[in-house]
């Protein structure tokens, strides 16, 4: 049941310091959402490789883990080096200000320092390659899958068999098993058998093995299947073993930026294993799944077993380190981030270099005047070699979104720069250095749109999204070496043959035009201005050029008909047509012709003659009454004739849209703009339709329709009075109501009443009459009267009975107690009507005296004690006077903390208390018992004997109160000290 790869992985001898050789994969670039310490959730996306990695915010801020393994924002310190900050990383909608406020002061998308970058990447070694083994025939490979003492395997070994070497799997989403990928891509010479072993447990923790201790994993994982493996039976003809593939538990660090666990990779093993006789030179390793509940796809293993083919990296393996980032293949690349195609699922095709030094077919090279046929590589592993100097050269391939390549960004023929300096045989290619360098790659797509950022989207491809048909000297992109001279390899006439084959030409002797967009502002309903451009010359004499243009668009491709040439002087075909049928699509097409032939641009585009009849708006109507309204229009554009006449027409009928056969306004000024007309001995209550209209020597235009609908006559003279006011209750006067005019006469009556704030109901009295009378009210009271004539209604002016009352108001004051001769703070009315008379206050039990005083406060100091009583007298106009509420303030003898005995004896206790005290005494008569706060307020106030008295205080607040009891002419003071 054991099956499988292989390929060499690059020997490697171990550093002095136990570093190891590493190739790694990329981080899945699929964003993540992760629970921050903080119970916050952050959603980033990883970012890097196994030796330099960071993540990014959803809004491009750079994020960096500290010495508790928190993602926070990373930030620049003096040297330029990225340091951890000490905000905990939130996603933009959580952010605390202070938070925001520090965000606001950074760069989007910081990145390591050049001596971060180097200092981390010597830290794994050199890539080496050195050791290779065959790439045909049959090659076995040993897989073994490894648990951890915190983390068993979740999958089988069946399930892992099947990924590997099952025919057409398809699990999970899945579009094939890794023995496929390798049988296609190497058009059957390399046939795969990976043998499947385990699970086995090792005895640390994922996290463990993840802090650098990969030569312990390894040596302990070949430990644990030594009894049951031969590992001579992997030695494929070679003095070594050239690959074994480990599966871990768990999921990749690459995907969860997790640092316990462990991110793919490939690597060396230590010469000082030995197994069956047999020593190893390499491993690689991916993850058991890819999610938490999924099993990971043959991406990954796909992308480490392409290393230890021989493969190196294409995406920029230093990031910013050199000069920068890189733009790279991408997701067209599996030894880019194609590794992770439909969730790791579908690895893209190997491309046409890495095929080649894999030994799997050799690109055909063009040097002379050729037309290449392009299938796509689904169908057919060609693919073209264009020399451009000594070094460099263009790689041409067909990509289609099917099979393998079923979830590449897009469609088309993709363009490839290879430099041969930094590719096979080099050591930018022996330290996995390919692409590090943005001004100095060694493979990259040359973008059809000039835009190297979109090399990893659908619009890389010529004739794919962009349309791009062409690549010359003069392009965009142009068709330069890396020193920016011109190439001089002019690959034209891309175009698709069929659904799945692309054709081009190179060095031809044909030219090529392009047809352009026409200008908008030239469009009228004969004539328009197109634009086309030579974008190659070819080799013969031209010897016309301009446009077809049709009404068909079964004619598009005609070489007769519609043929306008064009005079422009360079490359441009801009042509003027005319003499074409108005408000109609017209598809025009740029050619060009020599003394061959005439050839056609690919591209066909269309516009729409106007109806030259000009352009006008009819706009609402205002002033609208019973017989006549304002209609409104307006002229933008005369059009192509000579203005006759403009106006507008109407109808009453819904069902149709006025013209000119209709009812007419004629207004024969010829301005242009806004225009208004009164259209007056209209039918009451009728709903009319009308457009505006403009009549030139061409024909007529009309605007949009509108509506109104004229109004009943207006009711007049319907007014009511008047206001009235009186004390406490009372019967009103009669309302009295004018007779109305206006309408149609025949007027009957609505009377209607609210109270306050209330709503408006039918008044309570007989209420269709044109008076009102009123009952008796106790409260203000609104009155409205409503006119009706026929469908007519009309509504009052409104009138108040307001009913009068003084209202005394509420008593207030800071203090309940206070000492004597001391303040009683501000005592204050609030909430009353009317004008205060007076302030009057008694002492006790005794009679009231008035206090001279008129405002709404009043302070006094007061040096006898006794209990004094305050209130304000009110009046309301003529109203009767009333009184406020009273207050009460108890004016005491100075008294401090310390008891005050007089003639009755207590006892409290305990003193201080939690909440409940007990009160004994040999005084047998009921006492008034007062208990009096820190700020002078009465919060406890009773009449009660105290021969033995349990009071319950828990509801007051902790602090110090004095406690009096007083009888007759008998009195004592304690204080007491709520403690809780």
């Amino acid at each position: 049941m054991k099956r499988n790869i292989i390929k060499q992985l690059a020997v490697m001898m171990l550093l002095l310091v136990s570093s190891i050789s590493l190739l790694a994969i990329p981080a899945n670039p699929v964003p993540i959402t992760i629970k921050q310490p903080n119970g916050k959730s952050l959603t980033l996306t990883p970012k890097g490789d196994e030796k330099v990695n960071w993540a990014s915010t959803t809004d491009r801020y750079t994020l960096v883990r500290n010495n508790e393994s928190v993602f926070v924002y990373g930030q620049l310190n003096e040297e330029g080096d990225l340091i951890p900050s000490r905000y905990i990383a939130s996603n933009p909608d959580q952010r605390s200000k202070q938070e925001s406020e520090f965000l606001s002061t950074l760069p989007y998308d910081l990145r390591y320092s050049n001596k971060q970058i180097k200092e981390k990447i010597d830290l794994f070694g050199e890539a080496d390659i050195q050791h290779k083994s065959v790439t045909s025939g049959t090659a076995k490979l040993l897989l073994v899958l490894v648990a951890f003492s915190d983390k068993p395997f979740t999958y089988t070994q069946s399930d892992f068999d099947n990924l590997c070497n099952q025919v057409g799997y398809s699990a999970n989403g899945a579009t094939g098993s890794v023995k496929d990928y390798y049988l296609d891509n190497s058009n059957g010479a390399l046939n795969m058998e990976i043998d499947v072993v385990g699970p086995i447990t090792l005895p640390n923790t994922s996290a463990y093995y993840a802090n650098n201790r990969m030569q312990a994993f390894v040596s302990g994982a070949l430990n644990a299947i030594d009894g049951s493996v031969d590992f001579s039976q992997y030695l494929n003809g070679e003095t070594k073993v050239s690959n074994v593939h480990f599966v871990f538990a768990g999921r990749s660090q690459a995907s969860t930026q997790d640092p316990t666990e462990i991110w793919p990779h490939k690597s060396t093993i230590s010469n000082n294993i030995v197994k069956d006789g047999v020593r190893f030179s390499s491993y690689s390793c991916s993850s058991e799944k890819k999610s938490s509940t999924e099993m990971d796809g043959i991406g990954v293993m796909c992308h480490e077993m392409g290393h230890s083919l021989g493969l190196m990296d294409l995406y920029d393996t230093d990031y910013a380190g050199t000069g920068g980032t890189s733009y790279t293949p991408g997701s067209w690349c599996l030894m880019d981030a194609g590794s992770y195609n439909n969730n790791s699922n579908t690895p893209p095709f190997l491309n046409a270099w890495e095929r080649k030094i894999l030994g799997w077919g050799n690109p055909i090279v063009l040097t002379t005047t050729s037309t290449g046929i392009l299938p796509a590589m689904a169908d057919s592993l060609t693919s073209y070699q264009i020399p451009i100097n000594n070094y460099e050269y263009f790689l041409l391939e067909h990509r289609k979104q099917k099979s393998w390549d079923a979830f590449v960004p897009g469609n088309g023929l993709i363009i490839y720069h290879a430099d041969s300096r930094l590719l096979e045989g080099t050591n930018a290619f022996y330290y996995n250095d390919i692409n590090i360098d943005p001004t100095n790659k060694g493979f990259y797509i040359e973008v059809s749109t000039g835009n190297p950022s979109q090399s990893s989207s659908s619009y890389a491809p010529f004739v794919g999204m962009s349309g791009k048909d062409y690549f010359t000297n003069e392009s965009m992109p142009q068709s330069i070496d890396k020193n920016g001279n011109p190439t001089n390899r002019p690959i034209t006439h891309i175009e698709y043959i069929n659904d799945s084959t692309i054709s081009f030409s190179f060095l031809s002797d044909l030219p090529q035009v392009i047809t352009q967009a026409v200008d908008p502002a030239t469009i009228n309903s004969v004539s328009a201005t197109v634009n086309g451009a030579m974008v190659y010359m070819g080799n013969g004499q031209i010897l016309e050029k301009g446009m077809y243009w049709h009404s068909d668009p079964d004619s598009v491709n005609a070489l007769s008909g519609n043929k306008v040439i064009s005079n422009s002087q360079d490359s441009l075909i801009t042509t003027h047509l005319t003499n074409l049928p108005s408000n109609t699509l017209i598809y025009f097409r740029a050619f060009v012709s020599n003394t061959d032939e005439v050839y056609l641009a690919n591209q066909v585009f269309y516009f729409t003659t106007t109806d030259g009849l000009g352009v006008l708006m009819t706009s609402n109507p205002n002033s609208v009454g019973n017989t006549s309204a304002k209609l409104n229009g307006s002229i933008l554009d005369i059009g192509d004739g000579v203005m006759i006449s403009k106006g507008f027409v109407y109808t009453t009928d819904p069902s149709i849209l006025p013209t000119l056969n209709d009812s007419v306004i004629i207004i024969t000024d010829t301005s242009t703009g806004a225009y208004s007309f009164i259209l007056q001995g209209l039918e009451e209550q009728t709903t009319y339709y009308y457009r505006a209209y403009l009549l030139t020597s061409i024909g007529v235009k009309y605007g949009s329709k509108r509506t109104f609908t004229t109004t009943f006559p207006e009711i007049l003279s319907n007014v009511i009075s008047d206001n009235q006011s009186f004390c406490g209750q009372g019967t009103p006067q009669e309302l009295i109501g004018i007779t109305p005019t206006g309408g149609y006469g025949d007027f009957t009556y609505i009377w209607e009443q609210k109270i306050r704030n209330n709503v408006w109901e039918l008044a309570s009295q007989t209420n269709n009459q044109i008076n009102y009378q009123p009952e008796t009210l106790t409260d203000s009271t609104y009155y409205r009267r409503i006119v009706f004539s026929n469908n007519i209604k009309d509504t009052s002016n409104i009138v108040l009975i307001n009913v009068k009352n003084s209202w005394g108001g509420i008593v207030n004051s800071p203090w309940d107690t206070i000492n004597q001769a001391t303040t009683t703070g501000a005592i204050r009315l609030a909430n009353h009507v009317g004008t205060i008379k007076n302030w009057e206050r008694k002492k006790d039990d005794g009679d009231w005296t008035t206090i001279s005083h008129t405002t709404n406060q009043l302070i006094q100091i007061i040096d006898t004690s006794g209990l004094y009583t305050y209130r304000v007298k009110v009046q309301k106009d003529e109203c009767p006077e009333v009184y406020s509420s009273e207050r009460q303030i108890l004016v005491q003898e100075v008294a401090g903390l310390s008891d005050i005995d007089f003639n009755i004896d207590m006892r409290i206790y305990p003193n201080p208390t939690k909440g409940n005290i007990t009160i004994t005494s040999s005084y047998t008569n009921p006492v008034q018992l007062r208990i009096v706060n820190s700020l002078g307020q009465i919060v406890r106030l009773e009449t009660t004997p105290i021969s033995n008295k349990t009071l319950d205080l828990s509801n007051l607040e902790s602090g110090n109160y004095l406690i009096t009891i007083s009888s007759e002419t008998k009195q004592s003071t304690k204080s007491i000290i709520i403690n809780k």
